[in-house]
């Protein structure tokens, strides 16, 4: 049966096989934007953010009850004292930690000339090993080793930061390929290396399940757990249609996307024992989706 301690992309005979290729992925569904986008990608670091009044994200007692209070932390602001920007870190697990920055000060009129300048450089501790990778969680972008990143909040009004010690270059997604409606897909996702070393750390994804017809059955936000593995279990409907679906998962720390094909159809005979899980190496794409945010909510924060 399947292992969870077995590396998630080891060749085995007859099961590991090479996809093409994923060119021209289409968006699977419409993503929601603002604080609703926000609290969705990013409610794995705190699920109680759900439970937040509405225009909490710019109210600095809910973002200290959200994140914790500001104190020390792997990227600072090269004004110090003098930032206009607030910066929290939230432990994401045995190898991760996350920045969560955001403007310290009042929102300005929207006629006010000048403009402010809702941007400054953060810079490594010293306590931030040179060889930890900086993804901006936020737009999906991997800033690479850490060094001094500018941090733009003039379009949103607060980013989040991934630091890890080592760089997530595969995503290894093993289920059960064979299914018949009324069951369940059943998969097993993880993040890993270029040595395909599952990273154990809380790490967020975002994963769909596409119809043969190209349409979205279930999409959803969510992270591996703090040893690097998220499983799922979606139920089919009894007449969900049979034929090639796909299973669909994107990293939310690098735009970097994986599908897996699904096999919906009858099975005359069903088995006695749930089937195990099976792996396929698949050929990926980064393919980011930045956190967007509404003109009009924009316009208010500025």
């Amino acid at each position: 049966m399947f292992d969870p301690q077995q590396p998630p992309c080891r060749q085995t005979p007859g099961i590991l096989l090479a996809l093409p290729l994923l060119l021209a992925l289409p968006v699977a569904a419409a993503e929601r934007i603002g604080e609703p986008g926000f609290v969705e990608r990013f409610a794995f670091l705190n699920p109680k953010v759900s439970e937040s009044p509405a225009g909490w994200l710019s109210s600095p007692e809910q973002l200290d009850r959200a994140f914790g209070p500001p104190g020390p932390t792997s990227l600072r602001s090269e004004f110090a004292a003098r930032s206009q920007f607030v910066i929290r870190q939230v432990d994401g697990g045995r190898s991760a930690r996350y920045l969560i920055a955001s403007r310290a000060t009042p929102p300005a009129p929207p006629d006010s000339r000048p403009p402010p300048v809702w941007q400054e450089w953060l810079w490594p501790s010293s306590e931030l090993p040179a060889t930890d990778i900086v993804y901006d969680c936020t737009d999906e972008v991997l800033h690479g080793k850490a060094k001094p990143i500018l941090c733009d909040l003039s379009a949103v009004p607060l980013r989040v930061f991934a630091l890890l010690p080592t760089q997530v270059e595969r995503l290894s997604i093993r289920a059960i390929q064979r299914v018949p409606p009324g069951t369940s897909v059943r998969a097993a996702v993880t993040c890993g290396d270029a040595s395909d070393r599952v990273i154990a750390a809380r790490l967020p994804l975002h994963l769909a399940l596409i119809r043969p017809d190209g349409a979205t059955y279930r999409a959803t936000y969510g992270a591996t757990d703090d040893h690097g593995e998220l499983r799922i279990d979606w139920p089919l409907t009894p007449d969900a249609p049979s034929g090639a679906w796909r299973l669909r998962v994107r990293s939310q720390l690098n735009g970097l996307v994986g599908e897996l094909p699904i096999g919906v159809a009858a099975i005359a005979a069903p088995p006695a024992a749930p089937p195990e899980f099976t792996t396929r190496e698949l050929r990926q794409q980064w393919r980011s989706q930045p956190l967007r945010w509404p003109d009009s909510a924009r316009s208010t924060a500025e």
